[in-house]
């Protein structure tokens, strides 16, 4: 039962959230469904549907218009779980800037962040490594991470987590189901 409560009330959440901006009660019913295939409950399908109206899906957009001018555009996800309630939060918002800097060591009085240790260590100096890329040459590519190729139609995007790979269009379904909602106007 308490299942159902959560599912009502979230859903009551996306209603007040996306109907003043004209989104229909089947398309909220729709995304619910969407997401809900690949969450186990309602806090993580709340959770992603927010992160992809806020976060995922405008940087997406902004690189569909940036790859359209530039061909060097790259896209990564960062999927390293903030240690925050044993994981369950996931990636939080801003999770990957100690990987970027290498600053995992530092103290911190809230324990967002992962600590230090050889997997985090090792994430760090790949991520390092492709924004130096990056700001050297245009192209995060290095020997120490798999061929990331630039984004256009195969919207190919770098996973950073527990391992590194590329993944073509990432949670494809979830990006598609706001084609007609989050919108740019080039």
């Amino acid at each position: 039962m308490y299942f159902f409560k959560l599912v009502f009330f979230f859903g009551m959440l996306l209603n007040l959230l996306m109907k003043p901006v004209g989104v229909s009660e089947d398309k909220i019913r729709e995304v619910m469904n969407i997401y809900s295939e690949t969450r186990e409950n309602p806090t993580e399908i709340f959770n992603a549907i927010l992160t992809d109206i806020y976060f995922r899906v405008p940087s997406i957009r902004l690189a569909e218009m940036q790859s359209k001018v530039q061909s060097d555009t790259y896209m990564y996800m960062f999927t390293y779980p903030s240690p925050i309630r044993e994981g369950s939060l996931g990636s939080v918002h801003a999770i990957e800037i100690p990987f970027v800097f290498g600053t995992l060591d530092m103290s911190r009085n809230f324990k967002l962040f992962p600590v230090s240790n050889k997997e985090t260590e090792e994430l760090s100096v790949k991520m390092m490594d492709s924004w130096i890329s990056f700001a050297r040459s245009g192209n995060p590519n290095h020997k120490e991470i798999p061929a990331w190729a630039q984004y256009g139609n195969n919207r190919a995007t770098m996973m950073f987590g527990k391992g590194v790979k590329v993944i073509n269009d990432p949670y494809g379904k979830e990006r598609s189901v706001w084609d007609d909602v989050i919108v740019f106007k080039e």
